[in-house]
């Protein structure tokens, strides 16, 4: 075997995969920031707006749950709160 190829295996279910681990696309944290939102029940527009590089929040989510489920999916990212409403990233 080439020190270039992956190794393959047998699935089990007749295909010939490789062991490498993909990762899943992402989203775009616009995107993600959205439905996010609208499953805590708030309404874009009204409770919220997202920017390209910051979040406008009318009404407050549980804050620490939105950061901490941020900080898993976007650790590229660094968060900080400029003021009660506005959360930055960068």
């Amino acid at each position: 075997m080439n020190s270039k190829q992956s190794p393959l295996f047998f699935s089990g279910e007749g295909l010939i995969t490789t062991k490498m681990k993909e990762e899943p696309p992402k989203v775009p944290i616009k995107d993600f920031l959205k439905s996010f939102l609208s499953s805590e029940k708030l309404k874009q527009k009204r409770d919220f707006c997202v920017y390209p590089d910051h979040l406008f929040v009318a009404k407050h989510p549980a804050n620490d749950k939105m950061l901490s489920t941020l900080n898993k999916f976007y650790p590229e990212y660094t968060f900080y709160w400029e003021n009660s409403r506005i959360l930055k990233w960068f």
